[in-house]
């Protein structure tokens, strides 16, 4: 796996700045490291957000946590004669 981070120059930057952002940054995840003669070198890096869970969605799995934490079956007693072993 090549962990390197692609290494373009400011020029570069400049001339390919809306296809570097939105393409290679925002859509494909990557990370570009751009070196200047002058100035030093800066990081491009995208910032991956993560949407909040929807509240429906939450009280859904808590009734599903307590479901599974209280069985409504009652284990104490042997089962029906009439089950399939």
């Amino acid at each position: 796996m090549n962990t390197q981070v692609p290494v373009i120059t400011l020029d570069e930057l400049t001339e390919n700045a809306e296809f570097i952002c939105e393409i290679l940054v925002s859509r494909n995840k990557m990370s570009f490291r751009v070196v200047s003669a002058d100035q030093g070198d800066v990081l491009i890096i995208p910032v991956i957000e993560k949407s909040p869970v929807p509240a429906n969605v939450l009280a859904d799995i808590e009734e599903m946590q307590k479901s599974m934490n209280t069985p409504d079956v009652n284990f104490t007693s042997p089962p029906p004669l009439d089950m399939p072993f």
